[in-house]
């Protein structure tokens, strides 16, 4: 009798053990999609990714995206900007401006660019430049 019911209570166990694995494993294959699907993101992808985490007050996730779209988009004037605001709300004033400054670069023409570059002045206490902008 004994050898009758060790079959079925080992398939149960095992089976309990494959169930309680499988949420796991399940979220780990759709974490390696996702890491793999990142490596073909195009830069406008890789910026409303970007865009959805700085809505969110996710700032290093956001300069992490806008880095992205930028290295796959060295002109991507937008993405400078934003991930210039996102690192003014940090309080990374430097490396904000440097941001816009590459930003005004590629268009000298943005008034959104130079309205962050200057309030970003303006909380450095750089009164005159922040006027300027």
């Amino acid at each position: 009798m004994l050898a009758g019911k060790l079959p079925y209570q080992l398939l149960t166990s095992l089976l309990l053990v494959a169930i309680l694995l499988l949420p796991s494993s399940v979220f780990a294959v759709k974490e390696s999609i996702a890491v793999q699907n990142e490596h073909v993101l195009t830069s406008e992808q890789w910026f409303y990714k970007a865009k959805d985490y700085l809505s969110k007050n996710e700032y290093d996730n956001a300069i992490f995206a806008y880095s992205k779209a930028i290295s796959l988009n060295p002109q991507y004037v937008e993405a400078y900007n934003n991930r210039g605001i996102a690192y003014h709300n940090k309080g990374q004033y430097d490396l904000a401006i440097a941001d816009y400054n590459s930003a005004i670069q590629l268009n000298p023409q943005s008034a959104e660019v130079y309205n962050g570059r200057g309030n970003t002045y303006q909380l450095r206490g750089q009164h005159d430049l922040a006027i300027a902008d």
